[in-house]
């Protein structure tokens, strides 16, 4: 009893304590704010924004008239890479990439009659009656006639990447003739550690 005698004290609320409830407040409370009400722009930008549409600084003089966006000078033609679509398919010859692979394959099996090598040319068949169909892109033929220099060259890491690519991009085209050039890269490769070992 002694403690509803004492006068209460007001303190500040805290950011998280809960609004004081009071009947007063609500009656008080006559206007309703329209959820639904349209706010123009007007009424939203401020002093300062509007001084600086207006190109008005603060001293009330005209500002200088803001310029537009800058055109870049540079051309487009130096900073993009080759763009594969314009090359002519009739310059990546089949004949050449096919004489780069038969090299290879020369190179890696000299007995003819192996197995692997009659799988390997089975494979190597389907890729050039695809090509002469015309089912290769520009893409694909480039790619293919960088794989068969690579391998003259022994650039096993340009092999593996182009390789790879025509693997992901073109899986339904490659799938039936990219394990016999995945196996002459493999081989190669091989061949090539070998002969540094000895």
């Amino acid at each position: 009893m002694a403690e509803d005698n004492m006068p209460k004290v007001l303190s500040d609320p805290g950011w998280n304590d809960p609004p004081i409830f009071s009947y007063d407040s609500v009656k008080n409370h006559t206007k309703k704010s329209s959820l639904s009400r349209r706010v123009s722009n007007s009424s939203i930008v401020s002093n300062d924004t509007q001084k600086l549409c207006a190109n008005v600084d603060n001293n009330g003089k005209t500002a200088p008239p803001r310029s537009g966006p800058i055109n870049s000078s540079i051309s487009a033609g130096s900073t993009h890479l080759p763009d594969t679509q314009n090359i002519s398919p009739q310059s990546i010859e089949l004949n050449t990439v096919l004489e780069n692979l038969q090299l290879t394959i020369k190179e890696l099996y000299p007995n003819d009659n192996e197995k692997d090598v009659n799988e390997i040319k089975r494979r190597l068949g389907l890729m050039e009656k695809l090509w002469n169909e015309d089912k290769f892109s520009t893409d694909v033929k480039l790619k293919l006639g960088d794989i068969s220099k690579g391998l003259l060259e022994n650039d096993f890491v340009t092999c593996d990447n182009l390789q790879r690519s025509l693997m992901v991009d073109y899986t339904a085209l490659c799938s039936s003739w990219m394990a016999a050039i995945r196996s002459l890269i493999n081989s190669k490769r091989k061949t090539q550690e070998k002969n540094k070992e000895s």
